[in-house]
């Protein structure tokens, strides 16, 4: 599949690393570099020329750093968001694109080539496409159930612990322009949490949401994450 757009959702409060106090995870430094610029590199590397960046209103920080950093090299769309959880910014992100969307949380920072693989492994007909990683440093991971152990395409079921798979969503996802439509539809209807979109979607269509092995990725959540992050990032460049 060729994925020419972006999206992030930076827009969260990131309670668990400033506490009450608000803050910029998108701006968190690991190894020198902003959380939010590991994504960015890696969907430029896969071809996307369009982002969407959703930020809180009060995080001008951010918004400046986007600007100065990469309004050059990218087609920016900074869209003002309050912090509503992960569904609402997918929501979000469907209702404002016509086009296939790789889209990440702001925290990640994945293996060189982990976002290739993943745009490489999506296809016109799947709903969504889920990133794969086996790395397990969050507090709370999404495990997926897939339909081949060695060879997993399509997820069976998913949820937060305990472990019910190897395979765990690492927080990008490949998301089609069907996604859209699907949204509309009325048995999802108040749900609040990404995860039991998700769920409910397996349930209700049934191969639509696939998933590939993409190696490591970490999702720096915390500042006990940090060192982690900076480990595998220091393999990765050996």
């Amino acid at each position: 599949m060729r994925v020419q757009q972006g999206a992030i959702m930076a827009a969260g409060r990131a309670t668990r690393m400033f506490g009450n106090v608000a803050g910029s995870k998108a701006l968190y430094k690991v190894r020198g570099k902003a959380l939010i610029d590991y994504s960015i590199e890696s969907f430029i590397d896969v071809g996307v020329i369009r982002l969407i960046v959703l930020v809180r209103p009060d995080d001008s920080s951010l918004r400046e750093h986007l600007a100065e950093r990469w309004s050059d090299t990218l087609d920016l769309e900074i869209i003002d968001r309050s912090p509503l959880g992960t569904l609402d910014a997918v929501r979000t992100i469907a209702a404002s694109s016509d086009e296939n969307t790789i889209v990440s949380t702001c925290d990640v920072v994945p293996e060189p080539g982990a976002i290739g693989a993943l745009v490489a492994g999506a296809t016109t007909d799947a709903i969504l496409t889920l990133a794969l990683t086996t790395v397990n440093v969050d507090a709370s991971p999404i495990f997926v159930d897939v339909d081949n152990e060695i060879a997993p395409t399509i997820a069976t079921s998913l949820r937060k612990g305990p472990p019910v798979s190897r395979h765990i969503f690492g927080h990008v996802r490949v998301a089609s322009v069907g996604l859209r439509d699907v949204l509309r539809d009325h048995r999802f209807d108040g749900l609040e949490r990404d995860t039991l979109f998700m769920s409910r979607l397996i349930e209700t269509h049934p191969g639509s949401v696939r998933v590939v092995p993409c190696g490591e990725m970490i999702d720096v959540d915390a500042h006990s994450d940090r060192h982690a992050a900076e480990l595998l990032i220091d393999k990765w460049q050996r």
